[in-house]
């Protein structure tokens, strides 16, 4: 399938790829600003541990150091590359892409004339993934935390600390609110806590198809944050200790 874009239809289905990726999404542009909607996709991916790759020109890192909005991205998890000369502008997930002129930017979608086409073909999306390896990602570096935001290992170690007592205390007010309340581990629906069925009804049916009690979930049990939970433990360690 294969459709032409123009202008007001790119910004919706951009979002669109984020939202509905489950492995991973590569984001390349040049130019980057970020508006609302984009930021909380990009956050929504995080939390699903969807693999978020975003490219953008070496020429932009010294403007990109004084953006909250990066280091804020880059603290959650998203992996920034920098690329020399970089012009493309290719957005895909494992199921979806769009390639066009479009920059990941807020006065692209807001203000310029702007043509793409947007594709579920899966040959073209494999094309898209060996683009980018050969072509970009071989020619980029990752950027590391302390040097696009000029931090101390010290401070980005600091900033570490302050975000895991942050989610340990959010973690026991969660405890102490949802009494004895627990998440699938595979959907994150509230359930009740009982770890000998950690599944909401539509997951334990899926799951009891092949009875894997060592498969790899996505949630814990009991607070419901990100972790690599199974039948066997699906509680985390914080959760298992306290």
């Amino acid at each position: 399938m294969y459709k032409l874009l123009c202008n007001h239809q790119i910004s919706p289905k951009i979002l669109d790829i984020i939202q509905d990726s489950k492995e991973y999404v590569n984001l390349v542009s040049p130019y980057l600003k970020f508006w609302g909607h984009l930021e909380k996709q990009i956050e929504s991916c995080l939390k699903r541990n969807v693999d978020v790759n975003i490219f953008f020109r070496t020429d932009k890192i010294e403007e990109y150091k004084q953006t909250e909005i990066l280091k804020k991205l880059s603290l959650e998890g998203v992996n920034f590359f920098h690329t020399e000369n970089l012009h493309t502008k290719l957005y895909f997930s494992e199921r979806q892409g769009i390639l066009g002129s479009m920059n990941l930017h807020d006065f692209s979608q807001q203000n310029s004339e702007e043509l793409c086409i947007y594709t579920e073909d899966s040959e073209m999306i494999i094309n898209f993934g060996n683009y980018l390896k050969r072509e970009v990602k071989n020619r980029s570096e990752r950027l590391k935390i302390n040097k696009l935001f000029e931090f101390s290992n010290e401070k980005v170690e600091t900033t570490k600390r302050v975000f895991k007592k942050t989610k340990d205390v959010v973690k026991k007010i969660k405890k102490v609110v949802s009494d004895n309340g627990g998440y699938c581990i595979r959907c994150k629906t509230d359930i009740d806590l009982n770890i000998k069925v950690p599944y909401c009804k539509k997951c334990y049916s899926s799951w009891n198809k092949y009875k894997d009690k060592k498969y790899v979930e996505k949630y814990c049990h009991d607070c419901g944050e990100s972790n690599k939970s199974t039948m066997l433990k699906p509680i985390c360690y914080d959760c298992f200790k306290s």
